[in-house]
């Protein structure tokens, strides 16, 4: 029974782990397709939310 339990538990645990360590391989490879396109838009975007209040 506790064995049963025992096996349940660590298939969540490994399922979090992975779904977790996917959305950060995600969020790396946005982050370096951002510094791919470098390009000097990120500049006016801060312009335009400093002026837009």
């Amino acid at each position: 029974m506790a064995c049963g339990l025992l096996v349940v538990v660590m298939m969540v645990y490994t399922t979090l782990l992975i779904s977790r360590y996917a959305q950060e391989e995600q969020r790396i490879k946005e982050s370096y397709a951002e510094e791919e396109n470098m390009t000097p838009t990120p500049v006016p975007t801060i312009i335009q939310r400093i002026r837009i209040p």
